[in-house]
């Protein structure tokens, strides 16, 4: 599963090597076509949803009503309500994902799956400077709110992009140290946020940062399948 990853990642979303804003952001980018593969659709109502492929197991925790026991290691728990968070963002999903290192065969490596709305009064369509803005708000709340965390040289890194069916959305993707105590964990987090007559919809995917190739190439994945039914205007 992991080469069909990144063999995707290759040809969906190049990871670029500049800082602050992607090499290209000035005209949009098209994601490709979602591929026919089994999914899990996670949706809020009608308002939006997003696929994640069976091939990335999706063990998805919240809401517990999608937990499967099947797809999840078995530390993992469903949450029968949200953890707490800002007053004007609410989660919609909360799971992991897990891969197969080549390296490492015989232990699956997992990252972070994240769905959350941000509620914004009379939201428009961003332009790159706007996208940039709110992606440095992402990462500042990150800073904030994990104690010794650092974001890497020259911030998140923002390309605006359309998928297939023409949704416009914002790649968001950060590098960023984590140390606790001796140790020292370095993560690479990407993100689609999308803009609705509600608010921002963003999903993320988060995982150690050698692993970064593989976030990205899932993440693209699921960005093909992104579907809000009111998009805010421009």
């Amino acid at each position: 599963m992991l080469a069909g990853l990144l063999q995707l990642g290759a040809l969906a979303c190049h990871r670029s090597t500049s800082t602050g804003t992607d090499a290209g952001a000035a005209s949009l980018t098209a994601l490709p076509a979602a591929p026919a593969v089994d999914v899990i659709v996670l949706r809020d109502a009608d308002a939006y949803s997003v696929a994640v492929a069976r091939g990335a197991s999706p063990c998805i925790l919240y809401p517990d009503a999608l937990y499967d026991a099947t797809m999840c290691p078995v530390e993992a728990r469903p949450l029968d309500s949200p953890p707490p968070g800002p007053s004007r963002s609410r989660l919609v999903a909360l799971g992991l994902v897990r891969f197969v290192d080549k390296n490492t065969p015989q232990t699956p490596q997992i990252g972070q799956l994240t769905v959350s709305l941000n509620g914004m009064d009379h939201p428009h369509q961003p332009t790159q400077e706007v996208a940039q803005a709110f992606a440095s708000g992402m990462v500042d709340s990150f800073t904030r709110s994990v104690p010794g965390a650092m974001i890497g040289a020259g911030g998140p890194s923002v390309r605006l992009m359309t998928t297939d069916g023409g949704l416009g959305v914002a790649r968001i993707s950060y590098d960023a140290t984590r140390i606790s105590g001796d140790t020292t964990r370095m993560e690479h987090s990407v993100s689609f946020t999308v803009w609705s007559t509600d608010g921002t919809y963003t999903f993320s995917l988060t995982a150690r940062q050698q692993y970064a190739e593989v976030m990205d190439a899932l993440a693209a994945q699921m960005a093909a399948s992104l579907h809000v039914a009111h998009p805010a205007p421009t």
